[in-house]
């Protein structure tokens, strides 16, 4: 992650807890993708991009996905 931070410029890392940054930036309108990790987060969630749009749901590891997916795809 540290790598690609190069790529995007005047970007800014935060590292601390969900509420911390909140408190600490006086944050009022928070945007964050959606994703299996952000328990708890409060704001607008987006949806995560999907590699394909007709496979959808919950799976328990990447390849079960990939399985899935691979039967929409060419």
């Amino acid at each position: 992650m540290m790598a690609l931070r190069n790529n995007i410029q005047a970007i800014q890392v935060f590292v601390g807890s969900f509420e911390s940054l909140v408190k600490e930036f006086k944050l009022t309108t928070i945007y964050y993708k959606e994703h299996p990790l952000n328990i708890g987060y409060i704001g607008n969630e987006e949806q995560r991009d999907w590699v394909s749009k007709e496979v959808f749901g919950y799976f328990p590891s990447f390849f079960s996905y990939w399985k899935k997916m691979e039967k929409h795809m060419m």
